[in-house]
């Protein structure tokens, strides 16, 4: 049990290293090694918890969704009036947008699109946020 919480902090210790890394370089231009040097780990440890640059990207892109979808339904789970929800939510958007540059950068950049998750998350995205927008607007006509 200690050793599974052990290797899931280490990962989650590169992910965050990654994140940083991500976003100062972007996807292309980061290296293994920027990310081993920025955990402060050898490359070769890198490559113990995660098997590719893609793997790594995977994960941080994955983590800021759940932080950004966990930030947009909290905003605005408790508006009840639908002018205040919506422009609730596209201030949390445009705030989130700049906090969570990778996901956004993952989701927008045509260059990234032939990696196969992100644009299966591109869609995921598209649908849930038209789905909110909908609710809100919806909300808004009753």
């Amino acid at each position: 049990m200690k050793s599974s919480l052990k290797h899931r902090r280490k990962k989650e210790q590169i992910v965050s290293a990654a994140r940083s890394v991500f976003k100062s370089y972007g996807y292309k231009k980061t290296t293994m090694n920027d990310i081993a040097k920025t955990a402060g780990k050898g490359k070769s440890s890198i490559y113990y918890y995660f098997d590719s640059k893609d793997a790594i990207f995977k994960s941080v892109i994955l983590s800021e969704a759940r932080i950004y979808r966990n930030n947009v339904l909290d905003s605005i789970s408790g508006i009840e009036n639908p002018h205040k929800k919506l422009k609730k939510y596209i201030m949390i958007r445009l705030q989130t947008d700049r906090i969570l540059s990778n996901f956004h950068r993952a989701i927008n950049d045509p260059d990234l699109r032939h990696i196969k998750f992100v644009k299966k998350l591109k869609d995921l995205y598209d649908r849930e946020e038209f789905s909110i927008f909908r609710g809100i607007l919806e909300d808004g006509v009753k």
